[in-house]
């Protein structure tokens, strides 16, 4: 399959490593002026694959096919969208008036469900989904962890055609794909829970010292289950998305320890790196205030939640690991001519 990744970042790069080695014809989208630069030294890739146990550390350099600009006349058929949230109203116009005939799928936090895309694509025109891929990055290589699924699923909640086929384009790359009639529920309530445990992050620092604060732990707690409210008021029935949803609802003497634990990972290191290396300001801030805003709107009370407003608002660029320039799943939104 002839596949456009736009959106050079952690996301992008990593699921367009993993199509070409599958055998499609993949080209990745950069910033003007990155092409000759990239196409000569290629980009290395430190990976943890969790995709079949026992885990792997894989290491290579990838060489992309780079492009600076497509059109309709370049026949892709599908378009991977892996960039920021917060970038995604500067992508629109141009998928709109570019993509041709290929169906485009967005791997990215969702908060507007189907209002911001559909300003300018018709719901047949895509497909929602959310990455398995995280990790940081600097000018020629990025460090990420892989991981075995990718969730998948129609705007409308449909099992469609379209939906399996893109699928199995995900599964040759050794991609399992989780289709759902929930996608947009799915990502609601994981949005919900990353605003949560970001401020959290943001008041704590870093990852460790969040980890060994159990109180701001316990606030970062209830802050999710206030954002998890937000969901539930949205309409949202939590029970059926139950993997976002439970750690929240799990009591505070269990949920401390849990976290701990998680967060001290390599895998959690490698995965929310980006939200805690430069922390992709932007976009948890964006994250948190849409939220407390939509919170607000429908008389959901959050005192928790509200509680870490001034630790988002005077955020500043936090260090993990030493090394700077990390970013969140699909960083780096490019802007074609």
């Amino acid at each position: 399959m002839k596949i456009l990744v736009f959106g050079a970042g952690v996301v992008g790069t990593a699921y367009a490593w993993q199509l070409s080695l599958a055998g499609h014809d993949v080209a990745l989208l950069v910033r003007p002026g990155r092409k000759q630069e990239l196409e000569r030294q290629g980009i290395a890739i430190s990976c943890f694959d969790m995709r079949k146990i026992p885990w792997k550390h894989l290491t290579t350099t990838y060489h992309p096919h780079v492009v600076e600009d497509f059109s309709p006349a370049d026949g892709y058929a599908l378009i991977l969208v892996c960039v920021r949230s917060t970038q995604l109203q500067e992508a629109l116009p141009h998928l709109a008036a570019k993509a041709g005939e290929a169906t485009i799928l967005f791997v990215q936090n969702n908060w507007s469900g189907r209002a911001e895309i559909e300003q300018y694509l018709a719901p047949a025109r895509y497909l929602l989904g959310f990455p398995s891929v995280g990790g940081g990055r600097d000018a020629q290589s990025i460090q990420c962890a892989l991981g075995a699924s990718m969730r998948l699923g129609e705007p409308d909640g449909r099992l469609t055609t379209r939906l399996r086929t893109i699928a199995a384009v995900m599964r040759q790359a050794d991609i399992k794909p989780r289709l759902t009639r929930r996608i947009i529920p799915w990502l609601w309530a994981h949005y919900a829970g990353i605003a949560a445990v970001g401020a959290g992050l943001c008041q704590a620092g870093s990852l460790p010292a969040l980890a060994s604060s159990a109180p701001i732990l316990k606030d970062t707690l209830l802050a999710g289950r206030e954002a998890l409210a937000v969901c539930r008021a949205r309409g949202i029935q939590l029970w059926r998305v139950p993997d976002e949803a439970l750690p929240f609802l799990l009591p505070a003497w269990l949920f401390v320890p849990f976290m701990r634990r998680f967060l001290h990972t390599e895998v959690a290191r490698l995965g929310l790196e980006g939200h805690a290396d430069g922390y992709a300001d932007d976009e948890v801030r964006a994250m948190y205030e849409n939220v407390l805003n939509e919170g607000e709107s429908l008389g959901v009370k959050m005192p928790h939640l509200r509680g870490f407003q001034q630790y988002i608002e005077h955020v500043v660029p936090i260090v993990n690991a030493g090394r700077r320039g990390a970013v969140s799943a699909g960083e780096n939104v490019v802007t074609p001519r």
